[in-house]
């Protein structure tokens, strides 16, 4: 039986995460939560999604690199880096920086 594939945004910070989980249909988020930056944490997060998910995450290219990309890569997962010129916006909206 194929999975539901679920794409997690994940706004990532040295000390935090805060992935945002939405389902491939459905109008409203699945998930949206913020952990500690801690590997056994998000680790767990993700394996308890792949269950009942397909996963395809990204996170906005920063100053962190691609040093969360390989983790991921590594730990089996899809995660792309996006860059924040990239990022779709409505004209006229002004882009935050954290």
């Amino acid at each position: 039986m194929k999975k539901n594939i679920a794409y997690i945004v994940i706004d990532y910070h040295s000390e935090t995460l805060s992935p945002a989980v939405i389902v491939d249909g459905k109008k409203d988020f699945f998930d949206s939560i913020t952990m500690k930056n801690n590997d056994k944490i998000i680790l767990k997060y993700l394996k308890k999604l792949s269950k009942e998910f397909e996963l395809k995450a990204c996170y906005e290219a920063s100053c962190n690199g691609y040093t969360f990309q390989r983790k991921m890569k590594n730990w089996g997962f899809h995660c792309d880096v996006i860059a924040p010129s990239l990022i779709p916006k409505k004209p006229g909206d002004k882009r935050k920086n954290d």
